[in-house]
């Protein structure tokens, strides 16, 4: 089998090739550009206003950003975080369903770029690949997978995925993590073979 690209970061992030065969990382294409620029901003501000305090821990990425928040030392919560965020983007005329689409907590928020899911992104690999919906399988653990699930006609999900995926996948492996990523190929493999 052989690779030729992935999607990273929730679809908004195209792992592929150039012409010297290596390998690099762009937006993906779908991403509304206004959308991909409030993105950057929100990752922007945290850096500059969160992580260069040591307000918290974030996993700043090129499209997301998971960022736990240090309540003691910042005096905020991630409602407030949020709420400075949406000021932000709507001070700079940029789209706002990044932030208020958050998965945002006392302790924290979870950002991807707007405009796009892991639907979008496994529609966007299907139209590469020539790929049908009827031929992909989806796998995750978390609530943000849910939506690749309907681009796909097998949807999986390892022990330890979140209790949204449980109820509505169909195969939930008895293993966690890598566990149950290597069992679900199982599983698919054997149903394969007998086919």
């Amino acid at each position: 089998m052989e690779l030729n690209g992935a999607l990273a970061e929730s679809g908004a992030i195209r792992i592929a090739q150039n012409e010297q065969k290596e390998w690099i990382m762009e937006r993906n294409p779908t991403v509304p550009e206004d959308q991909w620029q409030a993105m950057q901003t929100c990752i922007g501000f945290i850096r500059e206003n969160y992580l260069s305090k040591h307000f918290g821990i974030a996993e700043p990425k090129v499209s997301a950003v998971t960022f736990n928040l240090d309540q003691e030392a910042s005096g905020k919560t991630g409602f407030q975080l949020q709420q400075e965020l949406l000021q932000l983007l709507t001070e700079r005329g940029l789209p706002t369903e990044t932030v208020a689409n958050a998965d945002v907590s006392n302790g924290g928020i979870q950002l991807a770029a707007g405009g796009i899911d892991k639907a979008a992104g496994m529609r966007y690999v299907q139209g590469l690949t020539g790929i049908p919906k009827e031929q992909c399988i989806a796998v995750g653990d978390s609530k943000g997978d849910l939506p690749a699930f309907s681009e796909a006609a097998l949807t999986a999900a390892p022990f330890n995925g979140a209790k949204e995926l449980r109820e509505s996948v169909d195969y939930f492996s008895p293993f966690d993590a890598e566990y149950g990523i290597l069992d679900i190929t199982n599983q698919i493999i054997a149903q394969k073979q007998q086919a």
